[in-house]
């Protein structure tokens, strides 16, 4: 089952997507007087999304080249369950984790896990 899909990429229930959060921020401006504080709206919004997933041995192949998509720093389809649907992602931090190493022929290491944390503005 697809849960989050990114351009050609798709992060599912086997990627063990822990949370999936959406935060709006409200550009407001806030001036300090002598009574109490002015809050100023300076109009729009921000919208921003986040997740981590855990990406396992098998399935590491899916996601090749999506690292190189991701430094070409230009908005990419997703869609997000009712959190975000056919919009645009401009991700803005992208941090990949290697875990449960195991030692293999030749004194040579390898890992079962990789752990992504994605971080975007919807736009």
């Amino acid at each position: 089952m697809q849960l989050i899909t990114i351009e050609n990429y798709i992060f599912g229930i086997e990627n063990n997507i822990t949370n999936l959060q959406k935060v709006l921020n409200i550009n407001y401006e806030k001036q300090q007087t002598i009574t109490k504080p002015i809050y100023t709206h300076l109009g729009g919004y921000e919208e921003t999304i986040s997740f981590e997933a855990k990406i396992l041995l098998n399935d590491q192949t899916k996601f090749l080249g999506f690292e190189e998509l991701v430094k070409q720093a230009r908005p990419l389809k997703i869609s997000a369950f009712d959190l975000v649907q056919f919009r645009h992602i401009l991700i803005n931090s992208l941090t990949q984790e290697l875990e449960n190493f195991t030692k293999i022929r030749f004194n040579a290491a390898w890992y079962y896990t990789k752990s992504l944390s994605i971080n975007g503005y919807i736009i």
